[in-house]
């Protein structure tokens, strides 16, 4: 089993999974009315790290490291997911990945096609395939798409969701799961027309970032690059 501690044990956790929580899109006011617009998720994991959620217990109320919320993101039911409909409540609409020639998806018996089935080997750097394999919790297999994502208020979360606690994932798959989501985020967004110059300071930039030379010696080879 990927999943523990199925009962909400007082605190926050990184791989908390909660049922039916809200993402505020917009708040707004007139003279007389409060607007709210809104969206419910099924189903939500945290992704903030645990070191940072047990420091703010620590910190709470008496030092400046306390977090005023966490992210989470949404999962989606991955039979929904396949066939393209797990967007439908926003009036959205997405990529089925159902294929009568495909391979036989056993969580759901669907036959998917091969980028469907890479989403779920966890391939794709966008995608993280979730498969709960618990059939007491009432959730199913799931997908997380890391460009979706948003905050969560932890008195929120805490004190007015937590009958809403379904599980937590075990630590070693909820640090892939971290560690996947902090990969996508960080990731360089090249043009899809780049120089070769341009793909040598990109390349330069990075391996500054990983101390492999000095500062002096970045610029001294970012100069020759340039005047080629």
């Amino acid at each position: 089993m990927i999943t523990e501690n199925n009962k909400y044990n007082s605190r926050i956790s990184q791989g908390d999974i909660y049922r039916n929580v809200w993402c505020f899109e917009n708040i707004s006011e007139d003279a007389e009315s409060l607007y709210i617009n809104r969206v419910k998720f099924p189903y939500v994991v945290v992704l903030t790290q645990d070191c940072d959620i047990q420091q703010h217990e620590e910190y709470v109320n008496c030092k400046s490291g306390q977090l005023f919320s966490v992210l989470v993101a949404p999962m989606y039911n991955v039979a929904q997911f396949m066939e393209g409909r797990h967007l439908e409540n926003l009036k959205l609409s997405a990529t089925s990945y159902l294929s009568n020639k495909g391979t036989l998806l056993k969580e759901t018996g669907q036959k998917i096609n091969s980028v469907g089935m890479s989403i779920v080997s966890n391939d794709i750097a966008r995608f993280h395939y979730i498969p709960i394999d618990d059939k007491k919790l009432e959730i199913p297999p799931c997908v997380v798409d890391f460009k979706n994502y948003f905050s969560v208020g932890i008195k929120f979360l805490k004190e007015d969701k937590k009958d809403d606690f379904i599980c937590r994932l075990k630590p070693l798959y909820r640090e892939l799961l971290t560690q996947r989501f902090s990969n996508f985020l960080s990731r360089i967004g090249l043009p899809n027309s780049i120089s070769a110059e341009e793909e040598n300071i990109v390349l330069l930039n990075k391996l500054l970032e990983k101390n492999l030379f000095t500062k002096e010696e970045y610029d001294k080879k970012r100069e020759e690059i340039l005047n080629k």
